[in-house]
C-alpha cells in the first residue's frame, strides 16, 4: 500500500490536472477507482483535507486478468475491492470509497463474485452479488460500473450460474426474477418455475451448443416434487428431476466426452448424478456417524474436477449433520457415486476447492465457523495416509482463496494479504493492506492507533504510513470494547480491551501494549465487558483501567479497577441491578457508571477511587454516554417520547444540579415521521460563558449539534449538521465529535460527524467554539469516529474514520 507523498502529489495535481495520462494509448473504459500510481492520502486543495484507504474485510475472491495493461490478478472483495497482481503489488482499488459512478453503499458485502470477460477484449470485468440483493458488473481494468440490477430481496447468494451462447451470455442468481444478460443487466426471460431459485450451476451440452442452468427451488408437494430443473439460454424448460426431498448442494461434472451432468447434493446424506434431460444416472447415500440421528446428515459444499488426469471427474464433497459442527467429513466419490475416501474434519468446512498446481491438482478447504484454518489436501492418496500436505492456522476468519501464478492467495477478516506455494505451504508474500470494521480508535499525539474487529491493533502516522500492525500476544479475533493510552508523552502505552471468547460465553481480557507494537501484559477480566476508561484513580501519578460489565448468570452490572503499571486486578465491585448496555467515565473522584437494560429501569451511580458505591440513583431516560465534567457525573441519552437529554449530578451526593431536554424533529424526507432528539455523543470543551465552568458540546440523532452551559444546563449556542452538498435521507443522525487543539496559527475547533443508519453519504464539520462553521467536508459513507491528533509542530488535526473504518480523512484548518 502506498502512503505518504500527498505534497508531491498535490504538486503534480496542479500542473497537470484531471487529463494527465489519456494518451498512453492503454485500455480505458470507465474511471472511479484509486489508480496504484497516487499516494493512498489524497491531498485536496480545498480546506486543506486528505484521505486515505484501508483495505476492508475479505469475503470473496477471484482470480483474473485486469488493469489497463492486462495483468494477472487477484481480486480481494469484501466492503471494498482490491486488485493485486500474482507479487500482491495493488492494480486498482474500488468500493465505497473508490468508484464515485458506482452507487456502492459501505453497508454492502460481497456474498458472490465471479471474473469473467464480458466484453470480448481479454480483460475480466467483475460480476459480484452483495447482500442488499444488488448485482454489479465491473470494468476489469478500474473497477467502474458498467451496470446495476436491483433483486426482489437481500440474498447472501453464492454460486450463481453464467451460461448461454457466445452471442447471449447470461447470469442467474439466487432470487431473482430470471436469468440478467451479462452485457446489459436486464431480465433476459422470466422461467416458469414453481418457486424461486436457490442453488445455481452451468452445465455444458457439447460442442458448439450454448450452455444450460441447472436450478433448484424449494420442494412444496412432498416426494414427487420436481424441484430440480435444466432451463435452456432461451428460456425452454428442457427437464425436471425430483431429489425426493431437499437439495442442499449442486454442480456440474463430466464423465465422458458428451454433455455434463448435474450433480445434486441433498438431505439424508444424499448424492445423485442426472443427466441433462431429467435421467437419474446414479445414486448414492453416505452416512456420517453410526450414531447420527436418522434424515440428518446432508451434503454442504460440492465442486466436481478430475483428479487424477483421467479425463473424467471426481467428486469431492462435505457431510455435515445438523445437531453436531464436529460431525463433519470431507468426501471423495468417483464417477460412479462410489465413496473413494474420507477425512473427519471435526469442524465445520466453510469453502472447499480444487485447485490446479505445478504438481497437480489438490482440494484446499476453509474450517471452522470462524475460519479457523485452511487445509491443503492430496486428492487421491494412497490408502491408510494422511491426505493433509499441509495446514495454515497462522491467523482467523480465514473466508476464501484464489490460485495465481504457482502461488495460493488467502483472504481474511484481518486486511492481510497473504500467498503460499500450493505444494509446500511455504509463505511467499504477506502484506497488511489496513484492517476490515473498525472496533476502536483513537490519537496520540501525531500517532493513530486503530482496533479492528478480528483485535489487530495498527498504529499510523498522520501521513496515512502504517507503522506497525499486531496481533497482541494471547488475543483472539473478538471486538474491541475500549482503547485507551496512558503514560508520560511520548512515552504512552495503549490498553485495548478486548471481548474474548470461550467454549461458554464471552469473557474480558486487557492487553498493554507499548508504542512499538510490542504486549507487555494480558490480564484477564472475569466479566463480560462493555466500556473502559483510565484514570488516576487515587492521584498517586499511576494509570489505572476502569471497567463495565456485566455477569453472565443475572445480567448484573460488574466493574473492575486494574493498577496498569502492575498488570493487576486492583478491585471489583457489583451492583445488585440489570446492566446490558453500560457505560463508564473515571478519574481523580472515582468513576461513574451509567446503564440501561430492556427488562429494568435505568441508573446510574458514582464509585469512590477504592470502589465503594458512593450513590446510585434509577432513572426514566437510558444512558448512553457519560463523562466527568468539574467533578460531577454528567449523563446523555434517550428520553421518553423520543426526546434526548443530558444531566448532570453532583460527583459526590448525586443529586440532579441540572437536565436539559433534547427535543424530537419532523422528518423533512417524510411528515408522518419524526426523528428523535437521543444523544449518542457528548465531549467537555473549555468555558466559554465566563462562568469558569466547562461547557458540554453533544450531538443527536436529530442531526443537531448543542453547546450547554456546564454550570446550567442551557442552550448556549446550536446548529444543524448539514450541507446543501449532501443529500437529506432521514436515516442520519449526529454522530461523533471531538475537540481539536488549538495553536498559535488557529484557535481549538470542533470537528464534527453526521453518521448514517443505512451507509447512505454524510459529512463532517469543522466548528469553531462560538457556533461558527469553518467548512464543510462531505464524505462516502457514514462517519464511524473522529479523532483530535496533534502534530510534531503542536498544531491540531482532526481525523474522521468513515464507512465501517475502511477510509481516514485527516483535516487542518486552511491556512496551514
Amino acid at each position: 500500500m502506498k502512503n505518504g507523498h500527498a505534497i508531491a502529489w498535490l504538486a503534480a495535481l496542479a500542473l497537470c490536472g484531471a487529463g494527465c495520462g489519456d494518451e498512453t494509448g492503454e485500455k480505458k473504459r470507465g474511471g472511479g477507482a484509486t489508480p496504484v500510481d497516487e499516494p493512498s492520502w489524497e491531498g485536496l486543495s480545498i480546506d486543506g483535507r486528505q484521505s486515505s484507504d484501508l483495505l476492508g474485510e475479505t469475503l470473496r475472491m477471484a482470480a483474473g486478468t485486469f488493469g489497463p495493461q492486462g495483468a494477472d490478478g487477484v481480486v480481494y472483495a469484501g466492503r471494498e475491492l482490491l486488485v493485486v497482481d500474482e507479487a500482491g503489488a495493488p492494480i486498482w482499488r474500488a468500493g465505497w470509497s473508490g468508484v464515485s459512478s458506482a452507487p456502492y453503499v459501505a453497508a454492502h458485502r460481497v456474498v458472490d463474485l465471479a471474473a469473467v470477460e464480458a466484453t470480448g477484449d481479454g480483460i475480466s470485468d467483475l460480476l459480484l452479488v452483495d447482500t442488499w440483493g444488488e448485482v454489479h458488473l465491473l470494468d476489469g481494468i478500474d473497477g467502474s460500473a458498467r451496470w446495476k440490477h436491483q433483486l426482489a430481496q437481500e440474498t447472501v447468494a453464492d454460486g450463481g450460474a453464467i451460461f448461454g451462447s457466445e452471442a447471449e451470455r447470461l447470469f442467474y442468481t439466487s432470487f431473482s426474477v430470471g436469468p440478467l444478460r451479462l452485457d446489459t443487466g436486464t431480465v433476459a426471460f422470466r422461467p416458469a418455475l414453481p418457486g424461486p431459485p436457490i442453488f445455481l450451476a452451468a452445465a455444458a451440452q457439447g460442442a458448439g451448443e450454448p450452455s444450460v442452468a441447472l436450478v433448484s427451488v424449494e420442494p412444496t408437494g412432498g416426494a414427487l416434487q420436481r424441484d430440480l430443473f435444466v432451463l435452456g439460454h432461451d428460456g425452454t424448460l428442457l427437464a425436471d428431476y425430483g431429489s425426493g426431498g431437499f437439495v442442499t448442494a449442486l454442480t456440474a461434472a463430466s464423465f465422458d466426452e458428451g454433455a455434463q451432468v448435474a450433480i445434486v447434493g441433498a438431505d439424508r446424506g444424499r448424492l445423485a448424478a442426472v443427466g441433462l434431460d431429467g435421467t437419474e444416472r446414479w445414486s448414492s447415500s453416505f452416512e456420517l456417524h453410526p450414531d447420527s440421528i436418522e434424515g440428518s446428515t446432508y451434503v454442504d459444499e460440492l465442486v466436481a474436477s478430475d483428479l487424477d488426469g483421467d479425463g473424467v471427474d471426481e467428486i469431492v464433497f462435505t457431510l455435515r449433520e445438523l445437531q453436531w459442527d464436529a460431525r463433519t467429513a470431507i468426501v471423495v466419490a468417483d464417477a460412479a457415486g462410489a465413496e473413494l475416501w474420507r477425512m473427519p474434519t471435526f469442524a465445520p468446512v466453510e469453502r472447499i476447492d480444487v485447485i490446479d498446481g505445478a504438481e497437480g491438482p489438490a482440494i484446499v478447504a476453509i474450517l471452522g465457523r470462524r475460519g479457523e484454518e485452511m487445509v491443503v489436501l492430496d486428492p487421491m492418496p494412497a490408502a491408510d495416509t494422511d491426505p493433509v500436505r499441509w495446514r495454515y492456522a497462522g491467523t482467523r476468519m480465514i473466508t476464501s482463496f484464489a490460485p495465481l501464478a504457482e502461488k495460493l492467495f488467502v483472504g481474511a477478516e484481518d486486511g492481510v494479504i497473504r500467498s503460499f506455494d500450493p505444494a509446500s505451504g511455504a509463505a511467499l508474500h504477506e502484506d497488511y493492506q489496513g484492517f476490515f470494521q473498525m472496533g476502536a480508535s483513537i490519537a496520540v499525539g501525531d500517532t493513530l492507533f486503530l482496533a479492528d474487529e478480528a483485535a489487530r491493533l495498527a498504529a499510523r502516522d498522520l501521513d496515512g504510513a502504517l507503522q506497525w500492525h499486531t496481533l497482541p500476544d494471547g488475543a483472539v479475533p473478538s471486538v474491541p470494547r475500549g482503547l485507551a493510552s496512558f503514560g508520560a508523552a511520548g512515552e504512552e502505552e495503549l490498553a485495548l480491551l478486548l471481548g474474548r471468547f470461550t467454549t461458554d460465553h464471552e469473557l474480558g481480557m486487557l492487553h498493554l501494549v507499548d508504542r512499538q507494537g510490542a504486549t507487555r501484559a494480558s490480564i484477564p477480566i472475569g466479566t463480560v465487558p462493555m466500556e473502559l476508561a483510565v484514570a488516576d484513580l487515587h492521584g498517586d501519578g499511576g494509570a489505572d483501567a476502569v471497567i463495565v460489565g456485566k455477569n453472565v448468570a443475572h445480567i448484573e452490572a460488574e466493574i473492575v479497577a486494574v493498577d496498569l503499571a502492575a498488570g493487576a486486578t486492583k478491585w471489583e465491585a457489583a451492583l445488585p441491578r440489570k446492566c446490558e448496555f453500560g457505560f463508564v467515565a473515571a478519574g481523580e473522584e472515582g468513576a461513574g457508571i451509567g446503564c440501561f437494560t430492556g427488562v429494568a429501569p435505568p441508573f446510574v451511580a458514582f464509585l469512590d477511587a477504592d470502589g465503594n458505591v458512593r450513590w446510585e440513583e434509577e432513572t426514566i431516560e437510558r444512558p448512553h454516554w457519560v463523562r466527568l465534567v468539574d467533578g460531577n457525573l454528567v449523563v446523555g441519552g434517550g428520553g421518553i417520547d423520543g426526546e434526548g437529554f443530558v444531566a448532570s449530578r453532583d460527583g459526590a451526593t448525586g443529586e440532579l444540579r441540572w437536565q436539559t431536554v433534547l427535543r424530537w424533529v419532523p422528518d423533512p424526507s417524510d411528515p408522518r415521521r419524526r426523528i428523535e432528539g437521543a444523544s449518542w455523543f457528548g465531549i467537555p470543551i473549555p468555558d466559554r460563558t465566563g462562568d469558569g465552568a466547562a461547557e458540554v458540546a453533544v450531538t443527536t440523532t436529530a442531526g443537531d449539534l448543542y453547546v450547554l452551559d456546564g454550570a446550567t444546563g442551557e442552550v448556549v449556542w446550536t446548529l444543524p449538521i448539514a450541507d446543501e452538498r449532501v443529500e437529506h435521507t432521514g436515516m442520519q443522525y449526529g454522530g461523533a465529535l471531538a475537540l481539536v487543539p488549538g495553536s498559535e496559527e488557529a484557535p481549538a475547533w470542533l470537528q464534527v460527524g453526521l453518521g448514517s443508519w443505512d451507509g447512505s453519504d454524510t459529512l463532517s464539520m469543522a466548528v469553531s467554539l462560538d457556533g461558527e462553521v469553518q467548512a464543510t467536508f462531505p464524505h462516502e459513507g457514514t462517519v464511524r469516529a473522529v479523532l483530535a491528533a496533534t502534530e510534531a509542530s503542536g498544531a491540531g488535526r482532526a481525523v474522521v474514520v468513515t464507512s465501517l473504518g475502511s477510509t481516514l480523512h485527516g483535516i487542518v484548518p486552511a491556512a496551514h
